[in-house]
C-alpha cells in the first residue's frame, strides 16, 4: 500500500480493525550509534510502533487520530538495514497513516534536514476485523483475511441512505419544533454537489414530517486545515446560498471560533449561543436585530458577514426508504 493514505481509499475499502504495516529502510553509516527520530504523521485511530522488533512509541487510547506521531529511536536499535513495523487499530470511519508525504520521515536527532522519506510503498496485512463491537481475529484458509466471506453489499455509515433509514426515519412519527445540523467534513471537497444535496435534504425532511417549513438551522463547516485541495470556502458559500434560497433556515458562522489544527474545535458554547440567536426571534417572543447578508462569492475576495450532527457524506442522510424486496 502506498502511504500516506486512508485504507478506505485503497483496495481494502471499508474496514475497521487491526492492520500491520512494515517497511525496510537503509540509513547512512554515519547514523549508526546515534539516536534517531521517527515521524509517521497522524494515524487513525491508534498505533503501536516498533523499530527492529522493539517498541519505540504508540498511542493506544482513542482521541488521537489527528495527532502526528513522533517517536525517539534509541541508538542501540539502529542498524544499516532497519525494519519499521506499525500496528494500527481503527474503530470506525477512516483508518491508517493518512497525513502528508513529508510527514513520514526518519532522521538523526536535531538534524531534520537530513531526513530520509518513508512515504511510498509499505507491506500491510490485516489481522483482525471489528464488526458490531466484536473483534474477529483472522486465521488460515477460509478464516484468513482474503478467505473470509464477502458481503454482496457493503453497509456502513458512508453507504447512501444508511444514516437516514437507521437514525432519522424512526423519529418521523414524533412531533418536532425544528432541526439543528452541525456540518461535518466529508463533503468539504464537493461544494457543487453539496449545493444541490443540502437543500434537497431539508425539503425531504420537511416533506416526511409534514409539519410545514419547520426551522432548520445549521453550523458552518469548521475552519480547519483540510489540505491544499479542499477549498472549504466553497462549501461555506454553498451553505450560505442554501440559507438565502431555502425559507426558514439560518446559518451560524464559526470562522472566528475554530481551530486550524483541531477538526473538532472546543468552543462549542459560542456555537450554541449563536444557534439560540436564530431560534429566539423566529419561534419565541423576542426580536433581535441582525446584519444583512450580501450575496457574494467568498472565493472572489469578498467575504460575507452573517450571524458532526454529521461527518458523513450528505447523501447518507437523504430520504430513500428501502423497498419491500430490499429491506
Amino acid at each position: 500500500m502506498s502511504l500516506p493514505t486512508r485504507w478506505e481509499d485503497t483496495e481494502m475499502g471499508a474496514f475497521d480493525g487491526v492492520v500491520w504495516f512494515q517497511r525496510r529502510v537503509q540509513v547512512p553509516e554515519a547514523w549508526l550509534g546515534r539516536d534517531l527520530v521517527l515521524e509517521l504523521g497522524p494515524i487513525d485511530d491508534m498505533d503501536r510502533t516498533y523499530f527492529n522488533g522493539q517498541p519505540v512509541g504508540g498511542y493506544e487510547r482513542l482521541g488521537y487520530w489527528n495527532t502526528p506521531r513522533r517517536y525517539r529511536v534509541p541508538a542501540a536499535l539502529v542498524r544499516r538495514d532497519n525494519l519499521i513495523a506499525v500496528r494500527v487499530i481503527d474503530t470506525q470511519g477512516g483508518g491508517g497513516l493518512w497525513g502528508q508525504p513529508e510527514q513520514l520521515r526518519l532522521y538523526p536527532e536535531n538534524e531534520p534536514q537530513a531526513a530520509v522519506s518513508l512515504a511510498g510503498m509499505w507491506h500491510y496485512w490485516p489481522v483482525a476485523e471489528l464488526v458490531g463491537r466484536r473483534l474477529y481475529v483472522f486465521g488460515k484458509g477460509s478464516l484468513s483475511y482474503t478467505g473470509r466471506p464477502k458481503l454482496p453489499v457493503s453497509l456502513g455509515p458512508n453507504t447512501p441512505t444508511t444514516l437516514f433509514n437507521g437514525m432519522i426515519h424512526p423519529l418521523i412519527p414524533y412531533s418536532i419544533r425544528g432541526a439543528i445540523w452541525y456540518q461535518g467534513e466529508s463533503n468539504v471537497g464537493r461544494a457543487s454537489q453539496y449545493e444541490r444535496l443540502f437543500p434537497t435534504l431539508i425539503r425531504c425532511w420537511r416533506t416526511h414530517w409534514a409539519l410545514g417549513d419547520f426551522p432548520f438551522y445549521f453550523v458552518q463547516i469548521a475552519p480547519y486545515d483540510y489540505g491544499p485541495n479542499a477549498r472549504s470556502q466553497r462549501l461555506r458559500e454553498a451553505q450560505l446560498r442554501t440559507m438565502l434560497r431555502v425559507p426558514h433556515t439560518g446559518m451560524v458562522v464559526t470562522t472566528d471560533v475554530g481551530d486550524d489544527h483541531n477538526i473538532h474545535p472546543a468552543r462549542k458554547r459560542e456555537v450554541g449561543e449563536r444557534l439560540a440567536l436564530w431560534h429566539w426571534p423566529t419561534t419565541m417572543a423576542f426580536r433581535i436585530w441582525s446584519i444583512p447578508v450580501p450575496s457574494t462569492n467568498v472565493w472572489s475576495g469578498r467575504v460575507p458577514v452573517c450571524g458532526s450532527i454529521s461527518a458523513m457524506p450528505m447523501a447518507d442522510w437523504c430520504c430513500v426508504r428501502p423497498t419491500a424486496a430490499s429491506s
